[in-house]
């Protein structure tokens, strides 16, 4: 669809119309900005009338994105902006991702494609029984040594063996290496802060 750019009042900022769709009695228009940067013509589009924006506001941004520039902070491009901000949607996802999601939906899938069944029903019992009632909804960043040992001493005082517990502990210790590996765990593996019962 070729679409016919209009300049609005605001220096670096144009629009083009929907040919069908309105936005209040007004065709909904779509903003872009225009901007010199390292000699070279940038255009960005930035968003419609009926998402919110004006060509006010476009030029709000334009002012920020040319500040940034001016004083080296800051995305200078609203391409940078958006994925600084996905960057961050994805950090906080990560830090707060749940240990149950992660094994579930995740390590489960891994265990039962590489090991055999006997040894993911086990893992699974474990996790059911000692793992899931400790740290199954705390986010993986946030389990500590403290609810290992929790772990740990539940199972001693159940009667569970020491190789039990050492069992379910390896367990635990593969589940962060795995989400280590898959890059949803940074920092260093809990358990390894544990001094297994012997």
């Amino acid at each position: 669809m070729s679409v016919t750019w209009i300049s609005s009042s605001f220096k670096g900022i144009r629009y083009y119309e929907h040919p069908t769709r309105k936005h209040g009695i007004r065709k909904d228009r779509y903003f872009a900005l225009r901007y010199q940067k390292n000699s070279k013509r940038i255009e960005e589009g930035i968003g419609w009338a009926s998402e919110g924006w004006t060509a006010e506001k476009a030029f709000q941004k334009l002012i920020e994105l040319k500040h940034n520039a001016i004083v080296g902070e800051g995305p200078t491009r609203l391409s940078e902006k958006r994925k600084i901000a996905k960057t961050k949607e994805r950090q906080i996802e990560l830090d707060n991702l749940p240990f149950d999601t992660f094994f579930e939906k995740t390590y489960q899938i891994y265990s039962k494609s590489n090991k055999s069944s006997n040894s993911t029903r086990t893992e699974e019992q474990l996790y059911r029984l000692w793992i899931e009632p400790v740290i199954g909804k705390n986010p993986l960043k946030k389990v500590s040594p403290t609810d290992l040992e929790q772990i740990k001493r539940n199972m001693l005082e159940a009667g569970r063996a020491p190789r039990t517990v050492q069992y379910c502990l390896a367990v635990i210790r593969q589940i962060f290496n795995h989400a280590k590996m898959v890059s949803l765990y940074e920092g260093d593996n809990p358990v390894s802060k544990i001094k297994k019962p012997s």
